[in-house]
């Protein structure tokens, strides 16, 4: 046995002794299981909501998700966004906020058509290819957007 094994292993021999005089024996009691969160549920509930009350609705299924896997900081989190979204949304701000995303990702595909005409004018086949396939994942990510309307 080497040193650091030796060093190791009364460390780890010491901890466990000085833990097992310390601590008082502990009973647990076994828990009922929790059900695993189904985010596909949470998203059924808010197919037939619209508006601000689809939003609302999407921010408490992540909310109980987070809950329910005992992910404490995202639900704090989900718990603010959800309390500033009753506090702010109106349908105004909800097409605001639409018109804004689609701008964007009108600009995105605007950007990836140049850089494919960069691409061809260069002629490498590899760029081209890397070009085409990052407009493709911009133009369908403006097609989903643009199916996201308000």
């Amino acid at each position: 046995m080497d040193i650091i094994s030796t060093v190791s292993h009364r460390f780890t021999r010491n901890l466990t002794l000085a833990a097992a005089m310390t601590l008082p024996a502990l009973s647990i009691a076994a828990a009922p299981p929790v059900a695993a969160p189904n985010p596909v549920a949470g998203a059924q509930q808010c197919a037939t909501a619209t508006g601000c009350e689809a939003k609302f609705c999407r921010i408490q299924a992540d909310l109980d998700h987070a809950q329910a896997a005992g992910n404490t900081r995202r639900a704090n989190g989900l718990r603010t966004a959800l309390a500033q979204a009753r506090a702010s949304c109106t349908p105004e701000s909800l097409q605001a906020d639409y018109a804004r995303e689609v701008s964007e990702k009108e600009r995105e595909v605007s950007e990836r058509e140049a850089e494919l005409r960069e691409a061809r004018a260069d002629g490498r086949a590899r760029k081209i290819e890397k070009a085409e396939k990052k407009l493709r994942e911009a133009q369908q990510e403006l097609t989903q957007a643009r199916a996201a309307k308000p």
